[in-house]
């Protein structure tokens, strides 16, 4: 919600002229602006804009999604025009819009479920389509999560919701119109919350929101630490335990192990999304294990959980730009952590499409079967700090779903010499969600501390 914050100016001269879709601002004001004077036959435009002025790269995805959910639902006889301009775009903004075209068919964002900031975005790029007071209805329901202090997502729901309203009362007369008819109707909390955020406007609201922050990390609550990595998704769980022992063979060095493998490289490659945990455990007279819970959007966006022993950590990749989670969100100076390019699933793929397997063995579990290729290989570049300190080529194991093709999981053991220290390594990692809409976002701005390096 920041880049729209920003650009009221721009917006107020842009919806009086002619508009031109060249950066991000002309983006973002004719957005902003469009339920005002509705330009059906831009909307083509705008969309080659949003890849080629890094609109969808830079800016919060969500509110795209909701915007052009209500364009889509009041435009049906255009879509099939616009389909086809969506289908020239680059792999993210297809994404993106193909998630707006679902939600639209799906009734819109109005029927979507759940509590968050992402889906408080959602309103406000709907709001930004139509004007709609019922989005703005929306956004000040959440208002009473403010209050929670157990349940820190639904803080984030309430505080984002808060902030942006604050804003966007300041600079667009629709949303204050809807905010002012909305108290009038609201219970007595709603209306002293919605009285306070419009006093005191967007940057004092965000202070009294990191304030807030700030106390209930001190007091022991919403500590940095993520979730357990245990408990995530089912199937991952399931598949960490996917091994010879836990499945059947039904056949040994299947004839068309070679085929399969190629197979597997090229359609896995072609996913956007997935979800992955790894296991990672050193040896060297006394044992250290190390977690990772992983989201990864194509081409560049990664989540990441890190658990080990009590010590957690948590980053947000998007691009170039860091966010990590030291009891408030930061954004680090420095590159993209070297781990985000391990975490990837091309190590194992690279392996596939140009070693030789010394056996493929069919085996079935639950009536999935499963093809397991195992190697002896020399680590590439992409396994990054195994590779580096392996002395001598590795086993690896990759595990795929002959019924997809897709690669499942992935096993090294390796021993490495890290100055003079000798080391046995062993990574598991596993894979699911192949082409589900994850979506992943910088935090909210409102959680946002000082830059460190």
């Amino acid at each position: 919600m920041l880049l729209f914050l920003l650009v009221s100016a721009l917006a107020n001269i842009a919806a009086a002229q002619e508009h031109s879709l060249q950066t991000i601002d002309d983006v973002s004001a004719f957005m902003q602006t469009y339920c005002r004077q509705p330009r059906q036959e831009l909307i083509a435009s705008l969309i080659d804009a949003l890849h080629s002025t890094g609109f969808v790269h830079k800016s919060t995805v969500a509110v795209v999604i909701g915007f052009f959910s209500e364009v889509f639902a009041a435009n049906p006889n255009r879509l099939p025009n616009w389909q086809v301009v969506m289908a020239k775009q680059d792999e993210q903004t297809r994404a993106v819009l193909d998630r707006a075209l679902a939600v639209s068919k799906a009734g819109g964002v109005l029927n979507i479920g759940g509590h968050s900031a992402d889906l408080n975005d959602e309103y406000w790029g709907a709001f930004f389509a139509t004007a709609n007071p019922k989005f703005i209805d929306r956004l000040i329901d959440q208002l009473r999560y403010v209050d929670e202090r157990d349940d820190m997502n639904l803080f984030g729901a309430g505080g984002s919701a808060k902030w942006s309203l604050a804003g966007n009362a300041q600079t667009q007369p629709e949303v204050r119109l809807a905010i002012e008819t909305a108290r009038l109707k609201a219970d007595k909390r709603t209306q002293e919350l919605i009285t306070e955020l419009l006093a005191l406007g967007p940057e004092r609201v965000k202070q009294e929101l990191t304030e807030i922050v700030r106390k209930q990390r001190s007091s022991g609550k919403w500590t940095v630490a993520p979730p357990p990595i245990p408990l995530v998704d089912a199937e991952l769980s399931r598949l960490i335990h996917l091994t010879p022992e836990s499945t059947r063979r039904i056949s040994a060095n299947v004839a068309d192990g070679r085929t399969e493998a190629s197979r597997c490289a090229h359609a896995t490659r072609l996913a956007s999304t997935y979800s992955s945990r790894v296991l990672y455990k050193v040896t060297n007279g006394e044992a250290t294990d190390i977690q990772w819970r992983v989201d990864f959007s194509a081409p560049d966006k990664y989540h990441v959980l890190q658990s080990s022993g009590q010590a957690f950590d948590e980053w947000i990749t998007i691009g170039k730009e860091n966010n990590r989670n030291v009891g408030q969100w930061i954004k680090l100076v420095a590159g993209e952590p070297e781990l985000n390019r391990f975490f990837a699933v091309d190590k194992f793929l690279h392996i596939l499409a140009t070693a030789e397997p010394s056996s493929a063995i069919e085996y079935i579990s639950q009536e999935t079967r499963y093809l397991l290729f195992v190697y002896h290989a020399q680590l590439g570049p992409d396994f990054t700090f195994i590779s580096k300190t392996a002395t001598e080529p590795s086993e690896v194991r990759i595990w795929i779903d002959r019924e997809t093709h897709l690669l499942v999981k992935g096993e090294v053991r390796a021993r490495a010499n890290a100055h003079g220290t000798l080391s046995k390594l062993d990574l598991q990692q596993v894979f699911s969600g192949y082409g589900d809409a994850i979506r992943i976002e910088p935090p909210p701005s409102f959680m946002m501390g000082t830059n460190k390096k």
